[in-house]
């Protein structure tokens, strides 16, 4: 993969997928490193945002997660795989309260459409709700939301509110 980061410097993509490889194996650091030289030839790349994100929360610098989520929901406020990452920041930060109501305030935007992609953040919602025994929120949820979720989801969250 190196050799190919040789031929084509600029293939962002490859180099975003060298550094998933580190994750997988643990190299946080060259991780880190790579990602950040990738933001800097494309600052609004999004997804070395967001892989930036789960290196810090691995590394347990929930700060710096919290900030480079944000930073990537600026670019693209509807973009579920951020905001999963933000939530999994805010929860690791003991900030339940925050994760519910910046969640509420994502899936209300008007351009945001559930689908697929938005199971890692309804899940990571979820998770949080769970973790610091959130029923009414996730009752809410549920209410709102029941026929957007995939049915690990819904039977999730049907767990937590029954």
């Amino acid at each position: 993969m190196k050799e190919i980061l040789n031929i084509s410097p600029k293939d962002l993509n490859s180099r975003v997928e060298l550094a998933k490889i580190y994750q997988r194996q643990n190299k946080l650091e060259d991780a880190e490193v790579l990602l950040k030289e990738i933001l800097k030839i494309s600052p609004k790349d999004l997804n070395s945002r967001v892989e930036l994100a789960k290196i810090y929360q691995r590394q347990n610098k929930f700060e710096m997660a919290k900030s480079i989520s944000e930073q990537a929901l600026k670019i693209e406020p509807t973009n579920s795989f951020a905001m999963a990452e933000l939530i999994g920041a805010l929860t690791s930060q003991k900030k339940p309260e925050q994760v519910c109501e910046r969640f509420f305030d994502f899936v209300q935007q008007k351009q945001y459409r559930f689908g697929r992609h938005s199971q890692a953040a309804i899940f990571r919602f979820l998770l949080c709700c769970q973790k610091y025994d959130l029923k009414k929120d996730a009752q809410r949820f549920y209410g709102l939301y029941r026929e957007e979720m995939d049915s690990k989801n819904e039977q999730k969250c049907y767990e937590i509110v029954r």
